[in-house]
């Protein structure tokens, strides 16, 4: 898989998840005020895992990709779309930013992708890796970065992701293939 061409549309704005049941309460009321959206219940948010490493994503952003044998798919992104960026184990954080603004769209996408397993473990970390070089990170720190995230502890988080994060990420997030695309012996088609 090589991409071709990656565009990212919409105006990228976060804001820090509360890490406190009572702040996080009255957040939560504030975004649904002035965006009309509802995180989800403090007990739940924290299942997402460190809270300190939690953002909500506050517009809507959409990434398109297109890869070098013509395929393509896109993903949109509304407002309530809670991510880590890009929670590379911590032990990897120092070659790996966690808030590196370059991979705001290969980390969105992950998130999707290890929240809903809408296509399949190594092939997603395989698509992180070209889209953080796409982004121009260099090969070595993101060959760190797609080894960290398939490493025990990524494969631990992609099992815990699905459980504790599928039913938010698919109410605040899609995926669009233009047809259901095969890989390795299984049929994998749009989440909508």
């Amino acid at each position: 898989m090589e991409i071709k061409f990656l565009e990212t549309d919409g105006p990228k704005r976060f804001e820090w998840i509360e890490p406190v049941a009572g702040a996080y309460a009255r957040q939560r009321a504030r975004l649904n005020a002035e965006f009309n959206f509802l995180l989800p219940p403090y007990k739940v948010i924290r299942g997402f895992g460190p809270i300190d490493d939690l953002r909500v994503l506050l517009r809507t952003v959409g990434v398109f990709i297109k890869f070098r044998d013509s395929s393509w798919f896109s993903f949109t992104f509304w407002p309530g779309f809670v991510t880590d960026l890009a929670s590379v184990p911590r032990g990897f954080r120092g070659v790996v930013d966690n808030d590196e603004f370059r991979l705001l769209s290969a980390v969105l996408c992950h998130d999707f992708l290890f929240s809903t397993h809408a296509l399949p473990f190594g092939y997603t970390n395989d698509l992180f890796h070209q889209m953080a070089l796409d982004a121009g990170y260099n090969r070595f720190r993101a060959w760190v970065a797609k080894t960290a995230v398939s490493s025990y502890w990524g494969r631990k988080a992609w099992r815990a992701n699905k459980i504790k994060r599928q039913q938010w990420t698919l109410k605040t997030a899609m995926l669009q293939l233009p047809r259901p695309i095969h890989i390795d012996g299984r049929v994998y088609s749009s989440t909508e």
